[in-house]
């Protein structure tokens, strides 16, 4: 099957996964290093060339393989890649770098807004969380993703026990002339909320 689809990438990423099943090793490595070239401007090789030295407890190895990333396509999409690896085995500082750069790129980016607030949620740091998640919410023309920034931020006040405290804000904020219908939308998810707990 190698032989006779030599140049075809998909298949030679098929039977890498059988020769990483059957314990073949060397082959494995073989099989990625010969995918890298076959396609090198893929970064899902890269990213299972560094899955596998990863697994054989090659750390170093794995990340040097991983930041090859950053040399392929586009560069917000590169550092977002990589960012998701990071995330995958839990290397946050790193996975939040990574992120941010993409954002420093393509400030634009709502997808990137969201992972990096899911990767601070996952991390337990909730400032940085929830700055995140209102970026999202400013920048997301989206109506689900808007929706689901409120619900997460309102999330991150239940956890921080803050979350009465902020429900009086809300009323307040939404009670003015004329009213604050962000503030609305964040008190309806207050009660729904409070209606879950």
């Amino acid at each position: 099957l190698a032989r006779s689809f030599a140049t075809a990438p998909e298949v030679q990423a098929n039977v890498a996964d059988l020769y990483l099943r059957w314990g073949l090793r060397d082959k494995v490595l073989a099989q990625y290093q010969k995918l890298a070239r076959l396609a090198p401007d893929d970064p899902s090789n890269v990213i299972h060339l560094g899955e596998f030295y990863w697994q054989e407890g090659d750390r170093n190895k794995a990340l040097e393989t991983w930041k090859r990333v950053l040399k392929l396509g586009n560069r917000a999409e590169a550092h977002a890649s990589l960012a998701e690896v990071y995330t995958n085995h839990n290397l946050m500082t790193e996975a939040v770098a990574e992120y941010e750069e993409a954002l420093r790129i393509d400030p634009q980016n709502v997808v990137l807004y969201r992972a990096l607030a899911l990767v601070h949620e996952k991390a337990r740091d909730l400032p940085r969380a929830e700055a995140a998640w209102q970026k999202l919410l400013d920048n997301a023309p989206q109506r689900e993703l808007r929706r689901e920034a409120r619900s997460r931020i309102i999330r991150i006040y239940q956890r921080q026990n803050a979350l009465r405290a902020r429900i009086g804000r809300f009323k307040t904020d939404f009670q003015k002339t004329p009213p604050d219908k962000e503030a609305g939308y964040f008190l309806g998810e207050s009660y729904l909320a409070l209606s879950d707990w």
